[in-house]
């Protein structure tokens, strides 16, 4: 029987997926062969890795074009065909519409029974121990009726604030959108995705702190955030600020905060020893006048 010229088929999704990694060149040489095959019905000549991939799409595309064909049924050309091919079409669409009705329900049944979650409430993983855990710049420490405390962090629930909740993460939010307005003069456009690395901050922000036992109640926690925002002063970091880049950044700035920390040290350290050189050049200067004016005493 002679094969029938097509102006159309079915591309399916498993073509895609054991063509995927084709190269270009590879990807065009089958998917002709597919076109040339599905719609004027020519075999190709293939080999390798490209024969392997069209004899895995070739049955479904048999299968099609013996439809197309009238295999099952009367001649190509033929009335009856036409009809067969009609009703075959029609099939078809009823059983595609019937397939997304029931996808639908499914989808719909799977939203019902999935929890509503927030960014704010994706928990992460517990950071493992580190020998050195970063030092994150020193705060300054805040109490309860404090001003920087009432404006940073609120007025409500500073000290009752569950760890890694809403309310600390929207107090954390408070204390970026303020640092970020007063450095930058401008509002900061804060995302749902910012609210969950606003958590993973925090959660780093605190593992550090009590790797040294220092106190990760909410308002210490808001002040050692403000501090750790505060330390950023220059550079592609602080020309890039964002939850996203200071999240990712964290252990850079943390380790950078080090170091000018331990610079000011050591500065701090040769000011003090050139200071006892000074005195005790001093001392050796008078007593060396001292002795001799004592020798001068005695000769006179």
């Amino acid at each position: 029987m002679e094969e029938i010229v097509r102006n159309g088929y079915t591309f399916q999704e498993s073509f895609h997926d054991a063509m995927s990694e084709l190269s270009n060149a590879q990807y065009g040489r089958v998917m002709r062969a597919i076109n040339e095959y599905a719609l004027y019905g020519k075999e190709p000549a293939l080999n390798g890795i490209e024969l392997m991939i069209w004899k895995l799409v070739y049955p479904q595309l048999r299968k099609s074009r013996n439809k197309a064909n009238g295999k099952a049924g009367a001649p190509t050309g033929n009335q009856n065909a036409r009809k067969e091919q009609s009703k075959n079409n029609q099939k078809t669409i009823k059983k595609q519409s019937k397939n997304n009705q029931t996808e639908n329900k499914k989808q719909s049944n799977l939203q019902k029974e999935l929890p509503l979650s927030s960014p704010l409430e994706e928990s992460s993983p517990t950071p493992p121990k580190e020998d050195n855990p970063p030092i994150i710049p020193q705060e300054k420490p805040l109490t309860r009726g404090s001003s920087s405390l009432t404006e940073d962090v609120g007025t409500t629930g500073a000290s009752t604030c569950v760890e890694g909740s809403k309310a600390e993460n929207s107090m954390a939010r408070k204390v970026f959108e303020t640092h970020y307005r007063e450095v930058f003069e401008t509002e900061y456009y804060w995302t749902a995705k910012d609210a969950g690395l606003m958590s993973k901050l925090l959660q780093k922000i605190r593992f550090a702190r009590s790797q040294r036992n220092l106190p990760i109640d909410t308002p210490s926690m808001m002040a050692a955030l403000k501090a750790f925002l505060s330390s950023i002063q220059d550079g592609w970091i602080f020309e890039n600020f964002s939850v996203s880049t200071l999240t990712s950044k964290y252990n850079e700035i943390c380790a950078k905060a080090q170091a000018e920390l331990n610079s000011k040290q050591n500065g701090l350290n040769r000011t003090t020893n050139s200071e006892s050189e000074r005195q005790r050049r001093q001392l050796d200067i008078a007593s060396r006048i001292a002795r001799l004016s004592a020798e001068d005493d005695a000769g006179a």
